[in-house]
């Protein structure tokens, strides 16, 4: 963990945490360019109210720089869910304080809802609607999970690029499947992050050789 003023933040990946005159945690981010990404707060030509009431109460600025934006997205959803910090809250959406829950059907399928049952397995809850859906997005990416709009009229597209198990619901390998049902539960509880980025970074250098940008 590095402190730095913000005319000199590292061009690289990581989280930022910005904390109020007494040091309690107000606001945290993550971005794929530091430097880029917290100058925005401080332009003077910002125009949302609730940015502005965010900076005037901003004394210290903290980051954690990571290698990768998996990285930054996992750290980010694990520090707000560990402190909570109520800008979080009154700058995001309010679709707030749901769950990313994986159903407890044959073919398991990955949704975000707010109420907990008996009928799933719930990860969260998340104070950030938009960390809440770029892990529920990261997660479909990398385990082709089914979700409600797999299997609709794009169905064909979605397995080409790549985010669908099979051409379509029947053609799934249940067997498979589960085993990767699996894999992401461990990975929305942290368990496997580093197995997953390198997945993750040989995927990019197989598609990388066969010159699939």
């Amino acid at each position: 963990m590095y402190k730095f003023s913000r005319d000199n933040f590292p061009s690289k990946p990581g989280v930022y945490i910005y904390k109020d005159s007494i040091g309690s945690i107000i606001y945290i981010g993550k971005a794929k360019n530091l430097k880029n990404r917290v100058s925005q707060y401080f332009k003077e030509n910002q125009n949302s109210i609730k940015t502005k009431f965010l900076v005037r109460n901003i004394h210290d600025v903290e980051i954690i720089v990571v290698d990768n934006e998996v990285e930054a997205l996992l750290l980010e959803n694990k520090l707000i869910k560990k402190h909570n910090p109520k800008y979080n809250i009154n700058l995001k959406d309010s679709k707030t304080y749901a769950y990313i829950k994986i159903s407890n059907e044959k073919i398991p399928k990955i949704t975000t809802a707010r109420r907990i049952d008996d009928n799933g397995t719930y990860f969260g809850p998340f104070t950030d609607g938009t960390a809440r859906n770029d892990l529920l997005n990261l997660t479909v990416r990398i385990f082709k999970l089914v979700t409600n709009k797999t299997y609709t009229t794009k169905s064909k597209l979605n397995y080409e690029i790549g985010i669908a198990p099979a051409k379509s619901i029947d053609e799934i390998d249940v067997i498979e499947y589960n085993k990767s049902v699996e894999q992401a539960k461990l990975f929305l509880n942290g368990k496997n992050k580093a197995q997953i980025i390198k997945k993750l970074k040989n995927e990019m250098i197989q598609c990388s050789k066969e010159k699939k940008y």
